[in-house]
């Protein structure tokens, strides 16, 4: 083999070309969540505001400056190339290329991960992410985080990217919450999922090894990681490596052999959520109607154009609206949809070509594409796919899923959960959380007796799920577990001594239950309303109340100002059968505020504490406009009370994000600004008088 000519130079690291940033992107849940409608289209397709979730996914990729992004679908992965193939994405003015990797074998992460290792599609850094993520995180923050640690210490291999949010937050999964460790770095030290879980146990070894341990249990699951390549090869060296759970454990557990770490960057104002199950659908589609997720909202995702009104009610071209009918709040209507006389909707997304009549009661309803309810209809807190048909006089009780082409009616009413497809369910009801497999053979069997009588005459479709509220069995199958759009107790939470770090963190989601700050939280806004409709408002008797709860639900004083907060805040359209205007709203808060001093000031007595008060203030503005209108009088009253000092004010004003392009917090800024500027100019005037 020949050398090197003498006096040739190595390549200028300058005239290198810089590495592409890359993603992968996992478009297979590895579940049966959203079965039936998964049955017929993977969960990345399906519509959320009329947008399907993988395109979010991708537009918030493509806004981090993701150059090349890797799908990686099984289950329906033809469906899903087609889509990308048609969208604007494969096109030439396309800010990234994105690229599918089919693969019918792979039924978990780990299969995946092991499978692209195999392609040797990946070259340095990456990002992944679910495909059913809605984020407005900016990575570039993260990806330098990153790096700069990789400087330090090449033994990290992930970053995972994790948002600020205490617990009793909507954007929190009931089956994504965690107990984190880490040290002064960032660095992971213990992780624990607390599904059904009230008590954490954690080594006392922690704590002699380390000078200073972080424990947190105020962050969010945002399933976004920043990923070194050593990533897919411990995949591929570990087949026991199957979810991320089990990928965590070994990194955490196996350290000291193996010299891997993991760390953390949390985000604060940024947005991110996985559409992991119904209720986190639900919550995800009021977000992006609120614009929570902004810049990816209606009027700017998607091909079509919304005019955004009061109330956060979106309309797109070539809708026909009858006489008499009534749009509440948070309503999403379609191109090309007709809505019938005196019918009502209200918090609901209704998709492209639909037909709804007269007399029509939608409640919390996602109505797809081409579905057609006739009159004197009701549906609540249901998902209607594309196709589906509702004769006259039916009602869809909460719960409900009706998948594709289903028909339904006359004259019936669907208990609540009840989940129909076209598709026969399959014989045996084997619902495994392992794999999402579309090519299981149906049931041909014509529609039974039973399924037809509730269907109604001139019905059509398949009974997959019917509950009812005595159903006791332990052994129900995935889709009784979930519940969706009612609150019950769960009667199955395991004893805390059982639990162990070892437990199956992927066994299944748990039953929706109140946790401790959730019970807290709907004690103080009783104590509140009773307190308001019983007359004078005795806050001494508030505060013996509150404290009496603070220590019932082990509420730390951090929880207990930003739920308070939180539910004087609420109060005005809690206690309000319809939603308050801007005036009303300050009508009822500002008096409300004055009566409350005392309350204030027994609780904000130091910086801290009044930082919490206005950071849960700001996060309020974000679902209640009204309160956006009415904060400088409050503040204003509030440091005339001396209740807020006036160097916090302005250290909270100057923390709120100037450059944010979100119309909440310009809005925010715009109301507060004049009087911080007064505040500073009365400073100003002070200082030189008392020169």
């Amino acid at each position: 083999m020949s050398s090197k000519k003498k006096g040739s130079k190595a390549a200028d690291p300058l005239l290198k070309q810089e590495d592409v940033l890359q993603a992968v992107v996992l478009a297979d849940s590895f579940n049966v969540r959203f079965a039936p409608i998964t049955k017929e289209i993977p969960r990345v397709l399906m519509p959320i505001v009329n947008n399907p979730l993988l395109d979010y996914t991708i537009e918030f990729l493509a806004a981090a400056g993701v150059e090349e992004i890797f799908v990686f679908c099984c289950a329906h992965a033809d469906k899903i190339k087609k889509h990308l193939s048609e969208s604007k994405w494969n096109k030439r003015t396309s800010p990234c290329t994105v690229t599918t990797i089919m693969s019918e074998g792979c039924h978990s992460l780990g299969d995946a991960m092991r499978e692209i290792d195999r392609k040797a599609l990946i070259r340095s850094d990456f990002i992944l992410v679910n495909g059913d993520v809605v984020s407005s995180v900016q990575l570039k923050d993260a990806l330098n985080a990153h790096r700069e640690r990789l400087k330090v210490d090449k033994s990290c291999v992930m970053t995972k990217v994790l948002r600020h949010a205490y617990p009793g937050h909507r954007g929190r999964c009931t089956e994504d919450e965690f107990f984190v460790a880490t040290d002064n770095n960032g660095t992971i030290l213990n992780y624990q999922k607390m599904k059904h879980v009230k008590k954490v146990k954690i080594p006392v070894t922690l704590f002699k090894e380390h000078s200073n341990v972080s424990l947190r249990y105020d962050l969010q699951e945002c399933h976004i990681c920043v990923c070194s390549s050593r990533v897919m090869e411990l995949f591929t060296d570990n087949f026991d490596y199957q979810t991320m759970s089990d990928f965590m454990r070994g990194v955490i557990f196996n350290e000291e052999i193996e010299g891997n770490k993991m760390q953390i960057f949390v985000v604060t104002n940024e947005y991110a959520t996985r559409v992991s199950n119904l209720t986190m659908y639900d919550t995800v589609s009021k977000d992006i109607i609120h614009r929570w997720t902004y810049p990816q909202v209606p009027e700017y995702l998607g091909k079509e154009s919304y005019s955004f009104g009061r109330n956060h009610v979106y309309l797109a071209k070539d809708i026909t609206l009858q006489r008499g009918c009534t749009l509440e709040e948070d309503v999403v209507i379609g191109t090309n949809t007709s809505i019938g006389s005196n019918t009502t909707i209200s918090r609901s997304v209704i998709g492209r070509d639909c037909k709804i009549g007269e007399n029509v009661v939608l409640k919390n309803a996602f109505i797809w594409d081409n579905v057609i309810i006739e009159s004197n209809c009701q549906i609540d807190t249901s998902i209607l796919c594309n196709g589906v048909q509702l004769r006259s006089g039916v009602t869809v009780q909460p719960g409900s899923i009706l998948s594709f082409e289903v028909i339904v009616g006359p004259d019936v009413s669907l208990p609540s959960r009840t989940y129909l497809s076209k598709i026969p369910p399959p014989k045996e009801p084997e619902f495994s959380e392992d794999f999402e497999d579309e090519n299981v053979k149906d049931n041909t069997d014509s529609i039974s007796q039973q399924d037809q009588v509730m269907l109604g005459d001139d019905g059509v479709g398949y009974i997959w799920k019917k509950t009812e509220e005595n159903d006791n069995d332990e052994e129900e199958d995935e889709l009784v577990r979930e519940i969706w759009g009612m609150k019950i107790s769960d009667t199955h939470i395991k004893d805390e001594d059982e639990v162990s770090d070892e437990s199956d963190d992927e066994s299944g989601p748990p039953s929706i239950v109140l946790d401790d700050t959730e019970i807290f939280y709907n004690q103080v806004l009783d104590s509140l309303q009773s307190s308001y409709n019983a007359g004078p408002i005795n806050c001494d008797n508030l505060v013996l109340e509150i404290n009496s709860s603070k220590f019932a639900n082990n509420v730390s004083m951090k929880e207990l100002v930003q739920l308070v907060t939180k539910a004087i805040v609420e109060l005005p359209n809690t206690h309000s059968p319809t939603v308050l205007t801007a005036k009303e709203f300050a009508a009822f808060i500002i008096p409300f505020i004055k009566t409350l001093i005392p309350l204030l000031k027994n609780y904000l007595k130091g910086s801290e504490s009044q930082l919490d008060f206005l950071g849960s203030l700001q996060e309020c503005c974000i679902t209640i406009g009204s309160l956006c209108v009415s904060l400088p009088k409050i503040l204003n009253i509030l440091y005339d009370k001396d209740v807020l000092h006036e160097q916090v004010i302005v250290h909270w004003f100057k923390k709120i994000p100037a450059n944010d392009a979100s119309p909440i917090f310009q809005q925010l800024r715009k109301n507060v600004e004049p009087f911080i500027t007064w505040l500073e100019e009365a400073e100003e005037e002070t200082d030189s008088e008392d020169d």
